[in-house]
């Protein structure tokens, strides 16, 4: 092996360690606090998260593509974004502080002034980082990076589960968003080999800003929907129900982005190779979505089905009311996964920017829903506009991506007709179980349900499809076939 495939080896074992374990704290995090906390705290800690979370964009992001990209990166360039980040940080932190108070009452949550300040610090904190990080994964450096988010995060949790655990309330989630961030840039710091210094050159902020602007603005318009979301849906019907969405929003996503990254890292290197080839390239994209889908369409078609018991057992009674949101989030994953490599598809043709339509169009859907229906935004009202946001993106980037591949959208979706029938089937089965088994603990009837799914999907796969379960298994089959010396 070269030592160029020797480095992205090692550098793939770094970033799945860092997946998991991120992952695994979060969700771990996530039951334990939900143990201590109530809906309300959870919400108001939610819309003051999702401003600092989207104005954090404009210092981690802006110079983090433009550094990796561009050609030759000198000193000075690393010192700049440097230089910007943290007062860019700084700057909006004060911002916080200053204007907590009037966006607090604009929103209708009292609750929310006294941890927007606070919890913002996180964002020059944020600003010693960015440039590092983007240094080291230029440099292919992900053993540091890992650490470096693992130890933050973990470091977090635990100093969040120790104020919940004192009475703190909302304010673990602060210290969680601070602490995480603050001891990830420390240690970062600590491995650093090179580290940035205060200095400005303004050709060095020319020739990154134009593009790193580029960059943020297509992951702003779809970064800002879930925040923009959350917060509406507080200012609409209070910090108790955004904390029953923020509940199901952090479930349904760590679960979602585990099974996709991944994947994810290993789609756009194969289009890009085949990009002069268009009929390899539709080929390969068409078998991705059929095996994307036959996997993950039973995961979460079964979360959606399972929902109440998983809820009951994980969180607590106390959180049933999220129940709904978590079954119209699984859902709608199934539709995130048949469309997930139509971006790196686009970034593999040289059309980068073609998703920016499809994440324009989104936020303007749910920002004219929240408008539409303020004074009398209710549950139901917010499943409408979060549903109506997905079915009004996916034709556009259909659109899209036929516009830049030539893949029929017809084509596009086929591969997961299938997939969607055998999982709904499934998911029939396990809720009839459940309706049968209803009398018993939620101990003992989510592991039936579970087992009844693991054991009716990968059986109707086999009577119906079974060309794609053949698939499958010449795919494990190659993947572990020991090449010759």
């Amino acid at each position: 092996m070269s030592e160029h495939g020797r480095r992205a080896a090692r550098s793939l074992v770094w970033t799945g360690l860092e997946s998991f374990g991120l992952s695994g704290l979060s969700f771990l995090s996530l039951v334990v606090l939900s143990r201590f906390l109530g809906a309300d705290e959870f919400g108001a800690a939610a819309i003051a998260l999702g401003v600092v979370q989207i104005l954090n964009l404009f210092v981690e992001v802006t110079f983090h593509d433009a550094l990796v990209q561009r050609r030759d990166v000198e000193e000075r360039h690393y010192d700049t974004a440097f230089t910007t980040n943290v007062a860019v940080g700084t700057v909006l932190s004060a911002l916080c502080f200053l204007l907590a108070e009037p966006f607090a009452a604009a929103v209708g949550e009292p609750a929310v002034a006294p941890l927007l300040g606070p919890m913002s610090l996180s964002l020059p904190a944020m600003g010693f980082a960015a440039g590092l990080v983007a240094r080291q994964r230029r440099e292919m450096e992900f053993r540091p990076l890992a650490i470096r988010s693992l130890a933050g995060r973990a470091g977090g949790a635990v100093l969040a589960i120790a104020a919940a655990i004192a009475g703190a309330g909302a304010w673990a989630l602060v210290v969680q968003q601070v602490a995480t961030v603050a001891l990830a840039s420390a240690v970062l710091w600590a491995f650093a080999r090179h580290r940035p210094r205060f200095r400005f050159a303004r050709s060095a902020f020319t020739g990154l800003i134009f593009f790193g602007l580029r960059s943020t603005s297509v992951m702003l318009a779809f970064f800002s929907l879930q925040r923009v979301f959350v917060i509406g849906v507080g200012a609409g019907l209070g910090a108790e129900a955004a904390g029953y969405l923020t509940i199901a929003f952090r479930c349904v996503d760590m679960l979602r982005d585990l099974a996709a990254g991944a994947i994810l890292q290993l789609s756009l290197p194969v289009f890009a190779r085949l990009q002069d080839d268009r009929a390899e390239l539709e080929r390969h994209y068409v078998a991705a979505v059929e095996l994307t889908s036959a996997a993950m369409f039973p995961a979460f078609i079964g979360l959606a089905a399972t929902a109440p018991e998983i809820v009951l057992l994980l969180f607590g009674a106390k959180w049933l009311p999220a129940t709904p949101y978590v079954v119209l989030l699984a859902v709608l994953a199934v539709l995130y996964f048949a469309r997930m490599f139509s971006m790196p598809l686009m970034t593999a043709l040289g059309r980068p920017h073609y998703p920016l339509v499809s994440g324009l169009a989104q936020l303007l859907v749910v920002a004219a829903g929240l408008l539409l229906a303020f004074g009398r935004l209710s549950p139901e009202w917010a499943i409408a506009i979060w549903t109506a946001r997905a079915l009004v993106a996916t034709p556009i980037d259909m659109a899209m991506l036929k516009r830049a591949s030539g893949i029929p959208a017809w084509r596009q979706m086929q591969p997961a007709l299938a997939p969607l029938g055998l999982s709904v089937a499934m998911a029939s089965v396990v809720l009839a179980v459940g309706a049968a088994t209803g009398g018993l603990p939620v101990a003992l009837r989510l592991p039936a349900m579970v087992a009844t799914g693991a054991a009716t999907y990968p059986l109707l796969l086999w009577l119906f499809r079974r060309p794609l379960v053949d698939r499958v298994l010449s795919l494990a089959a190659a993947t572990f076939r020991r090449r010759p010396a």
